[in-house]
């Protein structure tokens, strides 16, 4: 009686948001009775879509589990990655949308953050830990967390270093690549604060620093996209219900944004981060 009335409150059908990568159509959808949703792609937003990743087949017992997929801008690559037992370790595969078959890149020792391709679709970025000994490889303690760039094709020991921070071992990074291409926008959060620093990358610019937008982790600055050089930022700074800052590139610091959406602001001290543009001491810039 209890295992069939808890079936019956259980399968219940649910569909994902749907996301356009170039012409086709990627989302998420979970019959009631399974684990995990399955990954589906389409030509149309309102049609029959068939299966580009099926989670609940990867294993026998459900240990399997997808933990993050980036999808190329112009949808024809899929990268995915996959943790076993439980573990916050994740092994990215990149899977061919046409022909439903993964390519031969594969990256272990990632964790934290998803991946962000380049809009060219010549790789993506990733964030990653040491390989950890053997013994320890689910207790260790991990420390210093990096950026890298995976070029499609290439075997993981030619990824290159995009970023990381030798101030501290703690800081947790994750990059995001602007709609249009131009900028690398990397979040980096000091353990588990969710207060965060942001800085930027112009790839317009090959071999370009990497530069400080926010230096300080004062408060919450979420990145939503840009229109040229003006960068659009979510952030609770002096604002308890969040507002939405315009930051020009070609006058940065504080005292110049623009508050396009206003929430509730709360009363607090003036910001006196410094916002100057500058290279940062312990980033690598990518060529």
């Amino acid at each position: 009686m209890i295992h069939r009335r808890l079936t019956e409150s259980w399968n219940i059908e649910t569909w994902g948001e749907p996301e356009r990568h170039g012409s086709n159509w990627f989302y998420m959808h979970r019959d009631g009775l399974q684990n995990q949703p399955v990954v589906y792609v389409s030509t149309s937003y309102d049609g029959s879509g068939r299966a580009l990743l099926d989670p609940n087949s990867l294993s026998r017992d459900g240990t399997v589990s997808l933990r993050s997929m980036a999808i190329s801008n112009d949808g024809h690559l899929f990268a995915y990655a996959l943790s076993d037992d439980g573990s916050d370790w994740q092994t990215w595969h990149v899977r061919d949308v046409a022909s439903g078959k993964d390519r031969p890149d594969l990256i272990r020792w990632s964790k934290f953050g998803g991946g962000a391709w380049r809009r060219d679709g010549s790789g993506f970025y990733y964030g990653a830990f040491d390989p950890p000994l053997d013994r320890a490889r689910l207790k260790s303690v991990n420390r210093f967390h990096k950026l890298y760039f995976h070029r499609l094709g290439t075997p993981q020991k030619n990824d290159v270093l995009v970023y990381t921070r030798q101030d501290d071992p703690r800081w947790l990074l994750t990059g995001e690549v602007s709609d249009d291409g131009r900028y690398l926008v990397i979040q980096a959060n000091h353990d588990v604060d969710v207060k965060n620093a942001l800085l930027l990358q112009d790839l317009s610019n090959p071999g370009s620093p990497i530069v400080p937008l926010i230096a300080q982790p004062e408060a919450q600055y979420k990145f939503i996209g840009n229109i040229g050089q003006v960068l659009y930022v979510q952030t609770d700074d002096h604002a308890a219900h969040y507002r939405v800052v315009a930051i020009d590139m070609r006058r940065p610091q504080p005292e110049n944004w623009r508050t396009g959406i206003l929430g509730t602001a709360r009363i607090g001290r003036p910001t006196t981060r410094s916002a100057t543009i500058r290279p940062h001491p312990v980033s690598t810039g990518l060529t």
